[in-house]
């Protein structure tokens, strides 16, 4: 019985923990020219250097700031988990290269910019529907109705 209560107090620690996490990510300031950038840079690497490694090494680089390196990164993971269990985004990417990369419109990293992220199966993730909806918000002609 002693291991269960300490098992559920660890889980809602943990969870304490992450939701402090997501605020203090979801405040940090990320623009569509930080993550486009760093997309930009990433995909300049040779295709095996193209991992956590060198992801990481272009961010920190780029960000200058181990907070806003932290919210790219995070963002970045997250448009890549949705991308991987959508598969292509209907009009709004490509399917991947043989190099790996994915083609995507400019809409889509400007929503994974601001979109709040949140925590699914322990990992930031968006979520799909809300996401989605962003994207064509931002991709809507201005004047239109």
């Amino acid at each position: 019985m002693g291991n269960a209560k300490v098992e559920k107090k660890k889980r809602k620690q943990r969870e304490r923990e992450d939701q402090e996490f997501l605020i203090k990510l979801n405040k940090i300031t990320v623009s569509t020219e930080d993550m486009t950038r760093v997309v930009e840079e990433v995909a300049k690497l040779d295709p095996e250097d193209r991992n956590f490694e060198g992801h990481s090494f272009v961010i920190v680089r780029y960000a200058q700031d181990g907070k806003k390196a932290t919210a790219i990164m995070e963002r970045l993971r997250a448009l890549a988990r949705l991308l991987q269990e959508e598969g292509v985004l209907q009009g709004w990417t490509l399917p991947p290269q043989q190099d790996g990369m994915t083609l995507t419109q400019q809409e889509v990293f400007a929503a994974a910019a601001i979109q709040p992220l949140v925590m699914r199966d322990g990992d930031v993730a968006f979520e799909r529907e809300p996401f989605l909806q962003k994207v064509l918000e931002i991709a809507e002609p201005e004047g239109s109705a």
